[in-house]
């Protein structure tokens, strides 16, 4: 395919103005960047890729907003690519009747005639404004008539630059057109920008650091830059940021996570590889205040900054049913038996660890393949756990196990290779699992566990001998948390059991949750895992 000369052009676009005096004078800005799987959660068509659109990612994409909208937040963005153009709708109805929050809901493709563009819907209050990515990313093009991104001749793209808004004026930029002389002529053309938005599906972020970077040595006004990147494997390395100019010290005041760059001096902060977005607080009466007075003599220009973890427990409900495939994808496809909030106080929560190793052999067949990533490898010997296990499948189904356990090692282990040779080692690391759950009732409520050792590859074999076992019958419903003990083999956890344990100096070291809700799904029968963890327990391994 040929590469026409790209016609577009600049576009001032007042929809979204309002009167000059419900300008903000502090903006609360949300950067969201999704960490997804690329062979899991995306879709390719034609040379071009998408997330798949399915009720779980409708869901996702609603709590976002949900908590945004109870939150206060003014601005909201995604990532490029990371929104379908299906979800459009449903997020135009969120913000109807919503003068405080503004949307760029990441970019889409969009087929037009004898065209495809990649347009990022910009959403205010039930109205919806598209900017177009201007230059194609190398990825877009293709050689093969009516595959990636291509224009006829005649087409003319935009971008949009919105003025008189509640958050001021901005851009939205899209991936390339960071590095294109689009930026420049924006900045040059439009002196009073207060936010530079620059959406991306970007593996090497610091590339758009640096574009950034230059921008603020080659264009003398005072603005913000939002860098919003996807996390994806190794395709897309995360990394959102927010870029100004303000003191080191008013940055160090809010937030001991964040990230001083000192070879880019004008990234204030960036999202830890740990959280899913960040919110924080800008002023747009001051975005400068390098000034050489002392900090207490100015008001900062940053404030309230907050890194996020899983915003809703639904999110995590939801992402765990949609890629185990554990329930039926409805509204309505799971129950809450338990919630774990941190009302097991430091006191209350009593765990025993066991000297029992449950794990199961990695076939011989692939052990060479996984020698050279330095895969470790574990001696399967008979224990409680193996005789549990084989007692609930003879007591529930008819079926030659050994034949079972053949197959699913073999699948278990073909996924370790490829993950590997795609550059994702995923080291057979000792991780602990769920022995006994016990959990009194009453206000003073107290939860007992009893740990043993089991490994990563069983983890995963496990994981996979449960579906296995459920697309043929679904035994593992459960109505209370103690019922859960009848399927103890399955709680070899990290992911399942709602903590994690690390061994350091010889200490195990037990995370468990704090600030949001462990959830045992009823369909499921396990205990979701969720991110936002705190040490509450410290073991001596004697």
């Amino acid at each position: 395919m040929r590469r026409v000369e790209i016609k577009y052009k600049t576009e001032i676009n007042n929809s979204f103005s309002v009167k000059s005096n419900a300008r903000l004078e502090w903006v609360k800005v949300m950067l969201f960047q999704w960490n997804s799987s690329f062979d899991k959660d995306w879709v390719e068509n034609a040379e071009r890729y998408s997330p798949k659109y399915n009720l779980i990612l409708k869901k996702n994409v609603c709590n976002v907003i949900n908590y945004a909208k109870t939150s206060n937040v003014n601005l909201l963005v995604f990532p490029e690519l990371s929104i379908p153009k299906e979800c459009i709708p449903h997020i135009v109805e969120l913000t109807k009747g919503n003068k405080d929050l503004i949307i760029v809901a990441g970019s889409h493709y969009y087929e037009d005639s004898n065209s495809i563009l990649n347009q990022s819907p910009i959403i205010y209050n039930g109205s919806v404004i598209y900017t177009h990515k201007i230059h194609n990313s190398d990825s877009e093009y293709s050689p093969y008539k009516g595959k990636g991104v291509y224009q006829d001749d005649k087409y003319i793209k935009k971008v949009v630059y919105f003025r008189n808004t509640i958050i001021g004026n901005f851009i939205v930029l899209i991936c390339a057109d960071n590095f294109k002389e689009v930026k420049d002529i924006c900045l040059n053309k439009y002196k009073n920008i207060d936010f530079l938005i620059v959406i991306a599906f970007q593996k090497e972020s610091l590339l758009h650091h640096n574009a950034i970077q230059l921008s603020y040595l080659r264009h003398s006004q005072d603005f913000y830059s939002l860098y919003v990147n996807n996390k994806c494997d190794n395709y897309s390395d995360g990394k959102s940021a927010v870029f100004g100019v303000t003191t080191k010290d008013n940055i160090k005041h809010f937030s001991k996570e964040i990230n001083i760059n000192t070879k880019i001096k004008d990234k204030l902060l960036q999202i830890s590889d740990k959280c899913d977005g960040l919110v924080l607080k800008l002023n747009l009466s001051k975005k400068d205040v390098s000034s050489k007075r002392r900090l207490l003599d100015i008001p900062g220009n940053i404030s309230e900054v907050e890194h996020l973890t899983i915003l809703n427990p639904s999110i995590i409900v939801s992402d765990c049913v949609e890629r185990n495939n554990l329930v039926n994808k409805t509204d309505e496809s799971y129950d809450i038996v338990d919630n774990a909030r941190s009302k097991y106080n430091r006191n209350n929560i009593n765990i025993e660890y066991i000297d029992d190793f449950f794990c199961f052999e990695i076939p011989f067949k692939y052990k060479a393949d996984l020698q050279q990533y330095r895969f470790d490898f574990h001696s399967m010997s008979g224990n409680i756990q193996h005789e549990r296990l084989l007692s609930i499948i003879e007591n529930n189904y008819s079926i030659d196990i050994q034949k079972l356990f053949s197959k699913v090692a073999d699948k278990t282990a073909e996924y370790f290779v490829s993950e590997a040779k795609r550059g994702n080692n995923r080291s057979n690391r000792i991780i602990y699992g769920v022995d006994k759950l016990v959990r009194t009732s009453g206000e003073d409520v107290k939860l007992s566990m009893r740990v043993y050792k089991t490994d990563n590859f069983t983890f995963k074999f496990m994981s996979n001998l449960y579906l296995e076992l459920k697309a043929i019958k679904n035994i593992f419903k459960v109505k209370t948390i103690e019922e859960i003990n009848k399927f103890v083999p399955f709680l070899n956890s990290i992911g399942v059991g709602g903590f994690i344990v690390l061994n350091i100096n010889n200490n195990n070291l037990f995370y468990l949750p704090k600030g949001h809700r462990t959830l045992i799904v009823q369909e499921c029968g396990i205990l979701v895992m969720i991110r936002h963890l705190c040490p509450l327990i410290e073991e001596k391994v004697l």
